[in-house]
């Protein structure tokens, strides 16, 4: 399921008017357009890189039903919701920075949700004790944090070293500290 972050002032922004003014349509045609194409994109180019896309691919993504697609993928360039780089690629503009972010944190979610991962929580609370690594405490339930960050070091995530048992207390401490 695509996911993507849209904030209400994308209506009146004045990338969306530009978009609008250089397609000669409405800003909800606008919006709607850009939504479609992100949407696609969480599914199909989720890194936000379209340089593989022709005009006609990125075109029908978005729902542009115009004459001519290239004029569309300009307009967007134009309007500063894709960015042509020096190197010859197309990105959908601060992706990473908003979707492609989320779109990280969901596919992390769901590798936690899988047999090995749930082999290894089994593991490390069971090497744990049951209880909290910092406080003791056996009466909370339990999470099993990662030494080192799940995000960073995939190839540790199912390691049973680099876990350990914390209550949700101890755990919540442990974050704010790494945050600092």
């Amino acid at each position: 399921m695509a996911w993507i972050e849209s904030h209400q002032e994308l209506r009146n922004h004045p990338k969306t008017k530009r978009l609008a003014r250089k397609l000669d349509i409405q800003p909800a045609a606008a919006v709607g357009h850009l939504h479609f194409l992100w949407w696609w994109s969480a599914d199909y180019a989720p890194d936000g890189d379209l340089t593989e896309f022709d005009d006609w691919e990125i075109a029908d993504a978005a729902g542009y039903e115009g004459d001519n697609p290239a004029e569309f993928k300009d307009a967007l360039i134009f309007a500063g919701f894709l960015d042509n780089t020096n190197q010859g690629t197309l990105l959908l503009h601060d992706w990473m920075d908003y979707t492609g972010k989320k779109l990280q944190q969901l596919k992390e979610h769901s590798e936690r949700n899988t047999g090995a991962y749930r082999k290894f929580r089994d593991a490390v609370l069971r090497r744990d004790g049951h209880a909290c690594q910092m406080c003791g405490r056996r009466d909370r339930p339990l999470h099993v944090h990662h030494k080192k960050r799940f995000s960073k070091y995939p190839e540790l995530r199912v390691t049973v070293s680099n876990g350990i048992a914390l209550c949700e207390d101890c755990h919540r401490e442990v974050h704010a500290h790494e945050k600092r």
